[in-house]
């Protein structure tokens, strides 16, 4: 019997979770970040390309294969869809809030961890983030995880249960390192060095299996590097070097933020708990003798947000693994003094995030999928006709037309796969071969951004064209055969 309240809070989470994302699935998928990822898993299903992810059939190694193994398990067992191509940020989001539950259970009380469940399940970028495909969910659930069972394992004496747990914790640091880079163990050398020094618990070093722990973190993480190393020389320096290094330290990604932008997305991330963010940080910090771990969880989202902050690089979805900690620090604050208004806050996210997820599709209009439907059955008929992309990329082509497309005079993102040897026999063309294979009598198809449709066949009409489907944004062009 003791269990039941257990079982009951387990059960509750699950509801809350599944009422909360139960419409991730219906839209299209958004660009360029889920039709982008889509692909990748799909061509590693399909090609085989286990080691080294692949886009539009060219080596694509800016960031680790981990997650994509998941999308591409996910797309195997229930094929290629919108649901599918999610459910790997949904599980991450399901484990991220188990684990918060279970740990906190284990470090304060059942009551709190339920609580702190709820409130991260229901922050603003946690209910948004996690129905949309992106790399960050996934190891945002690796960096929890290593700081959540190194936090546990302070709760044991030294014995078998301990080292368990910190092995645990270097497993999941491994893994993150292997879901997006070398975040995936600096963060947490950043964030529990804080800690010690702070509060000066310079024992917790002599029994944190750091050897041992090491020898976890490389093995699980360094193999993989060192394979593509093999296959694709120079991978190394770009993927270390010019990815972790040169993106944190220089604007060459074009990713800044001002600072007061950055700011105000720090407090909007933890929407609608954000109003009791500062009582429950103070609260931290005047307890950090008596809590120690509660002072864990003030110097976890403090310590990121800096980091960020002093980045050249820095988006949205950055913020994630500062949520879980901030939503234990507000259930700690929170406690039983607003029950009902606890509950309206539950229940009003829940309901928004499905209604705002449901009109974002109808408004972005950033999918091809209406044109690629369209364009199917004349694939049917001229299975070997040119279908290219005009002067830019479009995400998620590849993935509903389930086949590679030819990028007229553009490069973009795949300026380092074009060194290696491709998977697609025509990944790329010139604006004079393009117009040369266009104007044969070979069938064609051009998908374009509508502005440069107006411009080629519309206002100077250069080239014959015949407009076959269109969306705010994009069009369908068929060459004159």
């Amino acid at each position: 019997m003791a269990s039941s309240p257990r079982w009951r809070d387990i059960s509750l989470i699950f509801l809350c979770f599944v009422l909360a994302f139960c419409t991730y699935g219906i839209p299209t998928l958004f660009t360029p970040d889920e039709g982008r990822y889509a692909e990748i898993g799909r061509e590693m299903l399909v090609y085989h390309q286990w080691l080294v992810p692949h886009i539009n059939g060219l080596v694509y190694f800016e960031k680790p294969p981990l997650i994509y193994w998941v999308i591409a398990l996910c797309l195997k067992v229930f094929g290629l869809s919108n649901w599918a191509v999610r459910l790997p940020n949904i599980l991450f989001s399901l484990g991220s809030c188990y684990l918060t539950y279970f740990c906190c259970c284990r470090i304060w009380h059942r009551q709190l961890a339920l609580r702190a469940t709820l409130i991260m399940m229901t922050c603003l970028l946690f209910i948004s983030m996690g129905r949309y495909l992106t790399l960050d969910v996934g190891v945002t659930f690796f960096i929890n995880a290593t700081l959540l069972l190194f936090l546990t394992s302070t709760t044991f004496q030294p014995g078998k249960q301990k080292t368990a747990l910190l092995w645990g914790a270097y497993l999941c640091s491994g893994l993150a390192v292997m879901s997006k880079g070398l975040i995936g163990i600096v963060f947490p050398i950043m964030i529990i060095g804080l800690w010690i020094l702070l509060l000066n618990r310079w024992r917790e070093l002599t029994s944190m299996r750091i050897i041992s722990g090491l020898v976890i973190v490389v093995a699980v993480s360094l193999p993989w590097a060192y394979l593509v190393q093999q296959h694709y020389p120079g991978f190394m320096h770009f993927y270390f070097i010019t990815q972790q290094f040169t993106r944190y330290l220089t604007p060459i990604a074009s990713r800044g933020m001002n600072k007061a932008i950055y700011i105000g997305a720090i407090l909007a991330s933890m929407l609608p708990w954000t109003i009791f963010l500062f009582h429950s940080a103070r609260g931290a910090w005047q307890k950090r003798q008596q809590d120690a771990a509660l002072f864990f969880c003030l110097i976890w989202p403090l310590a990121i947000m800096v980091f960020f902050g002093l980045s050249h690089s820095i988006l949205l979805p950055y913020l994630l693994p500062t949520l879980l900690p901030m939503a234990i620090l507000i259930a700690h604050w929170v406690g039983e003094r607003l029950h009902k208004t606890f509950w309206a806050l539950i229940i009003g996210m829940i309901l928004f995030a499905n209604a705002a997820w449901l009109v974002a599709s109808h408004f972005t209009h950033t999918s091809a999928k209406p044109l690629t439907t369209t364009l199917q059955p004349y694939l049917k008929r001229h299975p070997h006709a040119l279908v290219a992309t005009y002067e830019d990329y479009f995400q998620d082509v590849p993935f509903y037309l389930q086949r590679f497309v030819t990028m007229v005079n553009y490069t973009g993102e795949f300026a380092q796969g074009h060194r290696y040897a491709s998977l697609n026999p025509l990944p790329y063309t010139n604006l004079s071969t393009f117009w040369q294979r266009w104007n044969s009598k070979t069938p064609a198809f051009v998908f374009m951004d509508r502005i440069q449709y107006d411009r080629v066949f519309v206002q100077h009409r250069q080239h014959c064209g015949r407009l076959i489907a269109r969306t705010p944004k994009l069009a369908l062009v068929q060459n004159c055969t």
